[in-house]
């Protein structure tokens, strides 16, 4: 299972990042809409003073990433159970190329964008009016 976990169930966790999303439409105490995205908890939004930047939430981005890793570990160990999953090289190879890729460039798209605001949780209570799911 350890096998499994590094190559299998964390370039899934990474993939499904990006993949699937969902969209948050919320009206905040003091009366604005905004839309947060993020799946299962919202951890992303536009900022107020520009367009170009965006405000992340470090806490739902950890909460998220944990819950998805023991989504899929879950999966991939009952799977594991009742089939052998062998892993071959190019699906390895493929899953590892695309995860990393994926990290590199979310690492980068964080570096390069220097007017984004990093905070720990969301300082503003909400409440959600709408969601929708987005496959990206």
């Amino acid at each position: 299972m350890k096998e499994l976990t590094w190559k299998l169930i964390i370039p899934l966790t990474i993939l499904s990042f990006p993949t699937f999303t969902l969209d948050w439409n919320i009206k905040t105490s003091e009366g604005f809409n905004y839309v947060l995205s993020g799946f299962p908890l919202p951890f992303h939004e536009d900022c107020l003073h520009t367009s170009l930047c965006s405000q992340v939430y470090i806490l739902p981005f950890l909460a998220n990433f944990l819950i998805i890793f023991f989504a899929w570990y879950l999966l991939i160990f009952a799977v594991n159970r009742l089939t052998n999953l062998t892993m071959n090289n190019w699906l390895t190879g493929l899953l590892l190329s695309l995860s990393g890729l994926t990290a590199i460039l979310a690492v980068y798209w964080a570096i390069a964008s220097p007017d984004d605001i990093y905070s720990l949780t969301r300082p503003i209570d909400f409440k959600v009016i709408d969601t929708s799911f987005r496959f990206f």
